[in-house]
């Protein structure tokens, strides 16, 4: 019986994923209802569709309702949290779609889960996002130096249970044109809180963040830049599930090889970029990278993505490497 959908926006997001909807419409699995949210193009996909009002959403209407506004993402899933019956199993970031590999049931798993993500930089963030789920750590939105990352990893219950951040200093932009921003510091490591401009704001958030925390239950990236230091973050054996992101090619199962975009100023860039939604497809699917720490290894499959995200599919000759890429490398 296929799962009654309904469409939420139609941003660019949409556009990529348009394809695979259509499919799984074609094979009887998904059934679109309608179509509704804030602001909507009526020469757009889908202007035969019933078009709901936000305000009637509930739970019996549809099974799965499908965002596809990226900038406005959070504030949809807070409203619709708040209609009758709607949880978060029954919102899907319709992005995802656009990923071959995607499988609904491993994705509503892995909310079940309710793991809590470790990163040294904004990477963990923005794959919480991608994936639209709860963030439960406190190192979203800020970044830390390699040697205190690596101390807080070995030392985590003192880190980030038993001790309390407080403000430190400030630290300028790394532009000319940027605020400065609060540095916390917990004990003797530093937190770069550079998406913040209040300290007492940065704490606040990073003990509401804590309370969310499981140490039973994670995944820690790290960004390593250069080979001791990955070394150092691959022996910490208590993390089975992990992955290392390097700028060289990668030789451990756990590390994976991010290439710096030549309009990329610092390698750092390419490295978020890594976890938005279509760019994070070449590297790993983001489900099963966090349920069970696989990634692809597949550097056909890896260097055919990037060049997808240009826009280069449209010609034919992309559109077979594609599909010769992941044929080989057992996508589907």
């Amino acid at each position: 019986m296929p799962l009654s959908v309904l469409l939420w926006g139609e941003q660019t997001c949409f556009r990529k994923a348009q394809p695979r909807l259509k499919e799984l419409c074609d094979q009887g699995r998904f059934r679109i209802i309608g179509k509704t949210g804030w602001q909507m193009d009526e020469e757009k996909y889908g202007a035969d569709l019933p078009r709901i009002p936000p305000e009637e959403i509930s739970a019996g209407m549809c099974d799965l309702i499908l965002p596809f506004d990226w900038k406005q993402h959070n504030a949809i899933v807070d409203f619709l949290l708040e209609r009758p019956g709607i949880t978060r199993e029954n919102i899907v970031p319709g992005w995802l779609l656009a990923d071959r590999s995607f499988d609904l049931e491993r994705y509503r798993l892995l909310l079940k889960s309710r793991i809590s993500i470790l990163s040294n930089n904004c990477w963990g963030g923005v794959l919480c996002k991608t994936l639209g789920m709860e963030n439960r750590s406190p190192t979203k939105n800020l970044w830390i130096l390699d040697m205190d990352y690596l101390k807080l990893l070995r030392e985590p219950e003192h880190y980030l249970l038993g001790t309390d951040p407080v403000f430190e200093r400030w630290e300028k932009g790394a532009s000319y044109d940027e605020e400065r921003y609060p540095v916390l510091r917990l004990d003797d490591i530093l937190l770069f809180c550079n998406h913040d401009t209040d300290p007492e704001e940065a704490i606040r958030k990073w003990m509401r963040r804590r309370e969310k925390l499981d140490l039973d239950n994670l995944f820690v990236e790290y960004a390593a830049y250069n080979r001791d230091l990955e070394k150092s973050f691959l022996r910490l054996d208590r993390y089975p599930k992990k992955i290392c992101l390097v700028n060289w090619k990668a030789e451990h199962p756990a590390s994976v090889q991010v290439v710096q975009d030549f309009w990329k100023q610092h390698w750092f860039d390419s490295v978020v970029d890594s976890a938005y939604p279509f760019r994070c497809w070449s590297y790993y699917s983001p489900v099963e990278l966090l349920l069970t720490g696989a990634h692809y290894d597949g550097p056909r499959l890896r260097a055919a993505y990037p060049l997808i995200n240009r826009g280069l599919n449209k010609f034919p000759w992309m559109r077979r490497l594609t599909a010769w890429a992941e044929d080989r490398e057992g996508v589907k």
